[in-house]
């Protein structure tokens, strides 16, 4: 115990108040420095069940001194404690604290009907009106289709009804509303004569939590509205909620890559050939003190709907409208470019790599002594204008400074890159001057390099730790065995040790923990203490593998325990060594390993690799049993929710589905939620060093598996492992799982004269993919961007696409297949490596 701690005098504090107060005629003084004194501990304390103790402590003052005022601060504490666990519930993934607000409202009901004003009582009030108020939030998408019904998520919190409204508005009065942030606007809101009003009940949950559900919005034509939501039926603001929301209706759609753009249907991903497009410039006009716009090009979009802007000058950005039939789509978005005419292009291209330039600096030591020279090199990089893609900073001249402790320039050097990039130099270090940590800084190029001057002298001996055999479980005593030895042979003996053990948490289970919410992994430490080296230079540190039981066990987790001990000789030299021990529940590791991406050919579905290994990472073999399941997946198209997941439900399923064939009901997409078929494969086999594990099955059929790999430790603890892997047929027509889009390539290098092969599915209905291909520059070249797309129709099928590969294209190829799909936006980046291995260096002597 450390007697001159501030935490401890802080506590012998607390004690004297208490006993200069313990027979006071009123207990309001007492109780007052006690609750202080308890929530000073719970502030400082590390042990684990510190909430348990402090709740047991404040709500034994609360009963004991029920019956007075002083005493509504401890139940306001209690109710407090209680509030702070209801902040913890998440309504889908830890629901365990739901209710504990209805506690704290029900405690601090009683506390308000005391008649006598206390700092409590005023306290419950306020905590009273924080766990009843209520709160809505509105989210729709921004852009929805027209003619068709949509969704909107709503978040609330005691509220079982909401009112909604929609109101048309035009682009004046939109902007009049965007640009409007005074007290007035919610009542330029509420004034609006709406298009169209109803209400909708919302479960009432009744325990004072936000929940979130999706309702419908009936299908709206071809416009710009506001969804305006409230609590109360005429909107007043005072004692309810308000939420509005921003929709566009429109079956417009465009993707861009700087001013390349394509004007493409929200729903069918067609491109909107001849489509009429407006630019607006953005700028600020000090007239009126706001953001104004102004007509720039207009331009007509082709028969694959591309059209190219002319980049943005202003920093304020442009707008895009575009026009295609009666249908009319112009968003708040604002884009940014960089300007296509030859000047300015260089002179955007300069700045841009200056921007991106960065050098790099080493040094031959990362320790000096005063005196010594610093050798050092940087390599100066930027980034290319046109390629966005790493490249050297030949010929740039610079000014490198060497700073001293303070900062103070001690010496400086003018350097010029060469061809590669590089300079190299030299620095004398200054004498008699303050030591401690010196810098070289490049003045003109961006980068900088600290390292230590100090009078060092070289480490005398060093602290090393016997390799702990066998496996161990939480609560088992450790021992670590270690020496101090001296370089020159002798044993360090006489050396004290201090030393201490933190534990830290980790998860190697993720599927156990599924949609729960995954634990914190707070360090702590467990323990610490002093020891002395014997006359061998060895010391042994024995603790208890002590488990951290807030986490609980069934997510079996692993515990490190990191052993650092700090060994002084009888010189007063110190020298440090670290260690770590793991431990788990079980004492067996099982891994089940897939490919990166958890895809390949079902046909070579004839091993995976399974590791056994215990806490402490040896090989420990293993009878291991390999269960197979297919999946069953749900079998409709279903596109990313943009919003989170519902825990409350207005719509039953069926009629959710019938509105929203494409939209997620629940967590449908989830593999953790798919019906498992009957087992197709059970293969037991002792596992391997190599995690070679093979399948005793063939003729797997294309589509989702769990891979299941179960075992016992040698305390006959059963251990498991879950993975998901999705089979394809190599030569299939059609995928057999929905899925809008994926690709897959036959190998990621290739070499000139040699074909890629990258293969596009889809179980979707007439898609126009959009093909845009990048050749990379090669080493030392020019840029050769060529920007080339091409458009092509996929019809739920497969199909592959094949790519040759010359010398020209050293550096590389990147391909993307861009598509718009029941208004969602998908790109698939393929990037096949065609290294310059005709540069390649052969060295040997």
């Amino acid at each position: 115990r450390d007697s001159l701690s501030m935490q401890h005098r802080a506590l012998l504090l607390y004690q004297q108040l208490i006993d200069f107060h313990l027979y006071d005629t009123s207990s309001v003084a007492l109780i007052d420095i006690d609750l202080k004194r308890l929530r000073y501990v719970r502030s400082k304390a590390v042990m684990e069940n510190k909430e348990e103790l402090y709740y047991t402590a404040i709500k034994h003052v609360a009963e004991q001194y029920q019956r007075t005022p002083a005493a509504a601060q401890a139940w306001y504490l209690v109710a407090q404690w209680h509030a702070d666990k209801a902040a913890k519930y998440h309504p889908i993934k830890d629901t365990a604290y739901r209710y504990e607000n209805n506690i704290a409202e029900q405690i601090c009901g009683e506390v308000i009907l005391q008649k006598e004003e206390s700092e409590g009582r005023v306290n419950c009030i306020n905590l009273l009106k924080r766990i009843r108020i209520k709160q809505l939030t509105l989210l729709t998408e921004k852009v929805n289709l027209p003619a068709q019904p949509f969704r909107s998520l709503v978040r609330y919190r005691n509220i079982s009804k909401v009112y909604l409204r929609v109101v048309h508005l035009d682009d004046a009065l939109k902007s009049r509303l965007l640009n409007s942030y005074d007290e007035k606007y919610w009542q330029q809101l509420t004034d609006l004569t709406p298009l169209k009003s109803w209400e909708q009940s919302l479960p009432d949950t009744k325990d004072h939590q936000q929940h979130a559900a999706e309702i419908r919005i009936d299908a709206l034509p071809v416009g710009t509205y506001m969804i305006l939501a409230g609590t109360d039926q005429d909107f007043a603001r005072e004692g309810n909620a308000l939420a509005v929301q921003f929709v566009y209706v429109s079956s417009i759609s465009f993707i861009n890559s700087d001013s390349k753009y394509f004007a493409l249907h929200r729903e069918t991903g067609k491109p909107l050939a001849g489509a009429t497009v407006q630019v607006w410039n953005n700028y600020y006009d000090y007239n009126i003190r706001k953001m104004n716009t102004s007509r720039a090009e207009k331009l007509t979009a082709d028969d694959n709907g591309y059209f190219s802007v002319k980049d943005v000058k202003d920093r304020n950005g442009i707008r895009i409208g575009i026009d295609f039939g009666k249908d009319h789509l112009l968003m708040d978005d604002q884009f940014y470019g960089s300007s296509r005419d030859e000047e300015t292009a260089t002179l955007n291209a300069a700045k841009y790599e200056e921007a991106n330039a960065l050098v790099f600096l080493f040094t031959d030591r990362s320790v000096y002594r005063p005196g010594q020279t610093v050798y050092f090199k940087g390599i100066a990089v930027t980034k290319d204008f046109l390629t966005k893609r790493s490249k050297v900073l030949a010929g740039k001249k610079t000014k490198l400074f060497l700073e001293n402790a303070n900062n103070e320039e001690a010496d400086s050097l003018t350097l010029t890159t060469n061809e590669f990039g590089s300079y190299a130099g030299s620095f004398r270090l200054p004498e008699n001057t303050l030591n401690g940590e010196f810098t070289l800084r490049d003045k003109d190029i961006p980068g900088e390099l600290r390292f230590s001057v100090e009078e060092y002298k070289r480490p005398r001996f060093y602290v090393e730790y016997e390799k702990l055999k066998g496996t161990y479980k939480v609560n088992d005593s450790i021992r670590i065995s270690g020496f101090a030895k001296a370089y020159a042979g002798n044993n360090i003996d006489g050396a004290s040790i201090k030393y201490r053990v933190v534990r830290v948490p980790r998860f190697i289970y993720p599927w156990l923990w599924g949609r729960r919410v995954r634990p914190a992994t707070a360090e702590m430490e467990i323990t610490n203490g002093e020891a002395v080296t014997d006359g061998e230079g060895r010391f042994t540190i024995l603790f208890k593998a002590i488990p951290d039981a807030s986490i609980d066990r069934l997510l079996e987790p692993v515990f490190d325990y990191r052993v650092v001990t700090d060994i002084t000789d009888n010189n007063g030299e110190t020298r440090s060594g670290e260690t770590m021990v793991s431990v788990s529940y079980k004492a067996l590791l099982l891994k089940v390993i897939i490919p990166p991406g958890g895809a390949l050919p079902a046909d070579s579905l004839n091993s995976v690799s399974i590791s056994t290994k215990n806490t402490n990472g040896e090989f420990e073999p293993a009878l291991v049993t390999l269960h197979i399941y297919p999946l069953q997946q749900p079998r409709r198209l279903i596109r990313a929710r943009l919003w989170e997941q519902s825990d409350q439900f207005v719509m039953g399923a069926k009629e959710y589905t019938d509105l929203f064939p494409h939209d997620e009901y629940d967590d449908e997409k989830s593999k953790e939620n798919w019906v498992r078929g009957a087992v197709i494969a059970i293969t037991p086999d002792t596992s391997k060093a190599d995690g070679q594990f093979t399948i005793m099955h063939k003729g797997f059929l294309p589509g989702w598996y769990l891979l299941e790999a179960s075992t016992t430790d040698k305390y006959g603890s059963p251990v498991k492992d879950v993975q998901y892997i999705r089979l394809y047929g190599s030569s299939d027509k059609r995928l057999p799982v929905p899925e809008y889009i994926t690709s897959s390539i036959d190998k990621s290098t290739v070499e000139p004269g040699e074909k890629a092969s990258i293969t596009l599915g889809s179980t979707a209905n007439d898609l126009t993919i959009i093909e845009w291909m990048q050749r990379e520059p090669m080493m030392g070249g020019d840029s050769r961007i060529g920007g080339d797309f091409k458009l092509f129709k996929l019809d739920n099928e497969t199909r592959a696409f094949d790519y040759d590969v010359t010398e020209a294209d050293r550096g590389g190829i990147s391909v993307a297949y861009l598509l718009v799909k029941d208004n969602r936006f998908y790109a698939l980046n393929n990037t096949i490596a065609v290294h310059c291995t005709n540069k390649e260096l052969n060295i040997s002597y």
